[in-house]
């Protein structure tokens, strides 16, 4: 089977397997925040450099905030607004609604039923609050 680019998509997987082997050797893996700084590094790797990836908040202009995971975003037109500084992933950043290209809701292992922080429910939830939020920024044309 032939692979296009060169087996980038291959490699990729590599490189995610890779981070995770190093956390798990060497950090006892913490399911949480080790996880997230982990699909982070590699996350930037095979992004463009326009595109910012952090771990925090989508937040709009009344302060409203949503998400406390993996965002990407458009770093090339709008800052940070606590400003720290690039591939720092292990404090949360706030992201303007604008910017946001695109949210992940991080998990290594997810339960169907129940409830807590692992749940399917609360992934759910969490996604809908980021999509909501986002969805009452004003639509930006291609040309900007």
């Amino acid at each position: 089977m032939a692979f296009l680019y060169d087996g980038y998509v291959p490699a990729l997987n590599k490189r995610f397997e890779e981070e995770l082997s190093k956390i798990e050797a060497h950090h006892n893996f913490e399911y949480g925040a080790e996880f997230e700084i982990a699909l982070c590094k590699v996350l930037r790797k095979a992004l463009p450099h326009k595109c910012g990836v952090c771990r925090g908040f989508v937040v709009d202009a009344m302060g409203n905030l949503a998400g406390d995971d993996i965002i990407i975003y458009n770093r090339a037109h709008f800052p940070t607004l606590r400003g720290l500084e690039d591939e720092d992933y292990s404090r949360h950043e706030r992201i303007p609604i604008e910017a946001v290209y695109g949210y992940i809701e991080a998990k290594h292992t997810i339960q169907l039923a129940g409830e807590g922080d692992s749940s399917l429910s609360h992934a759910i939830s969490q996604l809908q609050k980021v999509k909501a939020l986002c969805e009452t920024r004003k639509p930006v044309p291609f040309s900007q």
